[in-house]
């Protein structure tokens, strides 16, 4: 029987050994749909991210952004290979979060995480589709990623 527990002004119950089990990571795209997703990310962040933070910041900022950008990656990095060891369960963020700061931390944190997961895939369509219309000659038509 699971136990209940208040904290942080939350009450939530602890679940037995058979509720992950339940649960447990299933796989769900292959490994070209990843593949995809990937380098479509780092096409449109190449064509927005630099474009603009050239004609922005020039050579210079962009230098000071990409020290600063670099040292917080490898803050993150390292403290996920520190954490992961540590806390064994998935969840990713969201379990990190929780254990840390609680019930509202976590959710703050999974929520943030779901933005992100659902924002992307429409941010590098709203980017790749003028630069695929360009390269295929196509014209625009009225729809919010171009036509394409």
């Amino acid at each position: 029987m699971a136990e209940k527990r208040h904290e942080g002004g939350v009450s939530y119950r602890i679940p037995g050994k058979d509720y992950f089990e339940k649960r447990e990571l299933r796989r769900y795209a292959g490994l070209f749909s990843l593949w995809a997703l990937g380098v479509a990310a780092v096409i449109s962040g190449e064509f927005s991210g630099w474009n603009l933070g050239f004609n922005v910041g020039g050579w210079g900022g962009m230098f000071i952004a990409t020290i600063i950008i670099t040292i917080m990656y490898l803050g993150l990095t390292y403290s996920i290979a520190e954490m992961s060891p540590a806390l064994p369960h998935t969840g990713g963020a969201y379990s990190f979060a929780r254990t840390a700061f609680g019930p509202w931390g976590g959710l703050l944190t999974g929520i943030s995480q779901n933005i992100e997961f659902v924002l992307t895939p429409a941010v590098i369509v709203s980017l790749l589709a003028p630069t695929l219309r360009q390269f295929l000659k196509r014209r625009p038509r009225s729809s919010p990623s171009g036509g394409f």
